[in-house]
């Protein structure tokens, strides 16, 4: 094998490594709208423990919601033992709708109150896993052009190329544009109250 073929086939696997490495840091950067989604779980009455669904994304969770009595509520995060305190000890209390949720052991999660019937449906909006670059049949989940630009730059700078600072502040601008481009363009509602959204004018039910 002609050397300079070895060493073709070896800046191959170094790009193909750069590519998949870079994606993996756009993704990690920010919550793309493209890649969030959701999923569904029924809550039933007197469980307080759940196992996540393998596929849920549980470092990218970007909200929950309960649908109790026909209405969505968002379900807050983040509790202490201490809410046991405020109502009736943690073994007998049950109600509807839950109003919080927490990571517990392992793949598991705690909501409280202790439903009191199977009528909520637990709705989880996450960011979901990233499908990696590993075969040249791979898909990029992430703009071509973004991932290639900042791979590109990145080499430019190992190889102290005078455009180096050039193709990394265009690599960065593209990247703006393109977060600019899948932000809501929402419409802002002057008179909105203090339980309304003032960009959508969605109320925020509270119990």
């Amino acid at each position: 094998m002609a050397p300079g073929f070895s060493q073709g086939v070896s800046g191959i696997a170094s790009i193909k490594y750069l590519c998949a490495r870079v994606q993996r840091e756009l993704y990690d950067s920010f919550n793309w709208p493209h890649l969030i989604i959701e999923a569904d779980e029924s809550l039933l009455a007197g469980e307080r423990y759940y196992s996540f669904d393998g596929s849920l994304n549980r470092d990218r969770i970007l909200g929950a919601y309960v649908k109790w009595s026909s209405n969505w509520v968002p379900v807050d995060y983040g509790f202490d033992p201490l809410v046991y305190n405020a109502s009736f000890p943690e073994d007998t209390y049950q109600s509807d709708p839950i109003q919080k949720w927490r990571f517990w052991e392992g793949a598991q999660y705690e909501v409280w109150p202790c439903p009191s019937s199977n009528d909520q449906l637990l709705r989880w909006r996450f960011v979901r896993n990233l499908n990696p670059l590993v075969n040249d049949s791979d898909v990029s989940d992430l703009d071509a052009d973004l991932i290639v630009m900042f791979v590109a730059a990145e080499m430019l700078v190992r190889m102290k190329s005078p455009d180096a600072q050039a193709k990394s502040s265009a690599a960065r601008e593209h990247l703006q544009k393109l977060k600019g481009q899948m932000m809501p363009k929402g419409t802002f509602i002057f008179g909105a109250s203090d339980s309304e959204d003032r960009y959508t004018g969605m109320k925020t039910r509270k119990f």
